[in-house]
């Protein structure tokens, strides 16, 4: 199966801190995901 790439964008400190739960379940399922962080 082929890992979806998705690409998470985050401006500001509230924005990380509200992503993060979504950020740590993509990353408990490494064969499935590959999460991308990008921080503006």
């Amino acid at each position: 199966m082929k890992r979806l790439k998705i690409a998470i964008i985050l401006g500001t400190r509230p924005e990380a801190i509200k992503c993060f739960p979504i950020i740590r379940e993509l990353q408990k399922y490494p064969e499935r995901f590959q999460p991308i962080i990008i921080s503006t």
